[in-house]
Formats: C-alpha cells, sequence, structure tokens
C-alpha cells in the first residue's frame, strides 16, 4: 500500500497539504507503463471472474491515471507525455485492453473529478477532450466528482450540465448528496443520468432501496475526537478508517456499526494497515 520509492509519469515531487505524505518518486520506463496496463486489465479479468458486474478506472484526485492526464506532473517526452492526447494514452490503453479481454458487454466506468481541472496542468477543455475522447471509444458510464453538490465553491451544477450535453454517455454526479431534494433537482436539470454514493454505503448498505421506498433520512457521521480542530485536521483519515472497518465487516457477514468516537476509526486503521494507516492515501 506504501511505497519508499513510488513511481509516477514523472519524477515530480507531490505538493500541496499532503507532500510529506508521500516519497518523491521515479520515473516509470515505457516497459514499466506497458506493464501497468496489464496488471489493469488482470484485475479487471479477476474482478469479472469473481463476479463483479463491472469496474470503474479512477482518473481523480491526483491517483496515478489524473497524474498522467496531467502536463504539470507528467512531463514525459515519449508516446504518454506532451499532448492531451498522448497524456490520456496511458487511460485509453487500459480501457480498451480491458474491453478486448472482458468483452463488449462488461461494463467499464470512468471517475473523474471537477476539482482536478487546473489551467496549469489540466484544463477545462482537455478534461472536455478526455471525456469526449472516452465516450467515442465506448465508456458505459463517466462519473464526474466535485466538492459538494449542495453547496458548492465551484459551480458543480452549472459544469456538470454542460457535461451531460457534450457526449451521449451516461453521466452519474458523486459529491455531497445528503438529500433526496438535491438528487431530484440534479436529475431534474439534466445535470446527470444517475445520482453516485460513496460514503454513506459503508453503513447504510440499503440507502438506494431507502430512497426508492420514501425511508431515507439525511444522516451524517457522529465521528468526533472531542476537539473540533483535530476533528477538521484529521477528516479524511477518521472518515476512510471507519468506512474501511464497515467494509471489511460488511464483507465478514457482519452488519455496520456506528459509533461517535473518532479514536476508534482510527485505531481500527491501524490494526488494519499498521501506523501507516494514518497517513493520506491521495496527493489530494
Amino acid at each position: 500500500m506504501f511505497s519508499s520509492r513510488p513511481v509516477a509519469p514523472s519524477a515530480i515531487p507531490i505538493t500541496g497539504k499532503n507532500r510529506r505524505a508521500f516519497e518523491s518518486p521515479r520515473a516509470l520506463t515505457a516497459n514499466e507503463i506497458k506493464e501497468l496496463v496489464q496488471k489493469f486489465v488482470k484485475s479487471a479479468v479477476i474482478a469479472q471472474k469473481a463476479g463483479f458486474t463491472g469496474v470503474q478506472l479512477h482518473g481523480a484526485f491526483g491517483y496515478l491515471i489524473n497524474q498522467f492526464l496531467s502536463s504539470k506532473m507528467n512531463h514525459r517526452t515519449d508516446d504518454y507525455g506532451g499532448s492531451i492526447e498522448n497524456r490520456m494514452r496511458f487511460l485509453t490503453d487500459i480501457y480498451q485492453g480491458i474491453r478486448e479481454t472482458c468483452g463488449p458487454k462488461f461494463p467499464i466506468s470512468l471517475k473523474l473529478s471537477l476539482t482536478d481541472i487546473d489551467v496549469t496542468g489540466f484544463t477545462q477543455r482537455q478534461f472536455e477532450m478526455v471525456i469526449k475522447k472516452m465516450a467515442t471509444l465506448g465508456i458505459d458510464m463517466i462519473e464526474i466528482a466535485g466538492d459538494d453538490y449542495e453547496n458548492s465553491q465551484i459551480g458543480f451544477s452549472g459544469q456538470v450540465h454542460f457535461i451531460n450535453q457534450l457526449v451521449n454517455v451516461p453521466i452519474a454526479l458523486s459529491g455531497g448528496f445528503r438529500h433526496i431534494s438535491a438528487m431530484e433537482e440534479a436529475l431534474g436539470r439534466q445535470d446527470a443520468s444517475l445520482i453516485g454514493v460513496c460514503t454513506p454505503m459503508a453503513f447504510m448498505t440499503d440507502m438506494p432501496n431507502q430512497i426508492l421506498r420514501s425511508r431515507y433520512q439525511p444522516f451524517v457521521l457522529p465521528l468526533s475526537t472531542g476537539s473540533n480542530w483535530l476533528d477538521d485536521k484529521l477528516k479524511s483519515i477518521i472518515v476512510t478508517s471507519y468506512c474501511e472497518e464497515q467494509i471489511r465487516r460488511i464483507a465478514e457477514g457482519k452488519q455496520p456499526k456506528l459509533y461517535r468516537n473518532a479514536w476508534l476509526s482510527m485505531l481500527a486503521g491501524i490494526q488494519l494497515h499498521g501506523i501507516k494507516g494514518l497517513k493520506p492515501r491521495r496527493a489530494q
């Protein structure tokens, strides 16, 4: 999970608030990139054989696919760098490899985030070019994440409304959906075709059925360390550790466990990953 010498498109250290959590990477060789593409494909094959009905390629939040897309993190001069067409090659190679191996009826989706748009690395136009390219290749769905649909600081609704008109591919939205009224508003405005839910599914596994049966009530995780300052600083670690613990319980046939003590969730993270489990998992 954690590497003392991570790899990246280019040997560019991560910047920002999480920079100290990651070692400086080395640049991948062209052969290593091809090997990684095959590992993505193999993972999809394993998922298909295990009975999963589709896979998603995570191209958001500073993860590897996203790093290839951004000229800020990708300074390569070969077939995987330079123009946006080259920078999306890693993504398209993975997609086409999975499609060829798993077949035309195996659903494949892509996740992108509006928060990754950056005039110095991954512009709005380039973001749209990736979406159009993947639609042309036959992607089954594109999930667009944002900051918080119900209280957006980046114009979430307006941007995704345009994207939804851009391609003839189902667009899903995720990010801050807590109320049915907001979900209905997003669908009614034709901002998207689907609503994505993440964190609540770790402790409310029947949430979609509750919504469809008009039994759903908005719920916010009550996790707290007892300090507002610590809660704000450790929010990502607290929530991630809690969700991992609940997903593990579900996998073991147990019910999710609701509690308020955030220190318990971080302890669960340490038990699962060791002390490094408290480090940030992504660049953003």
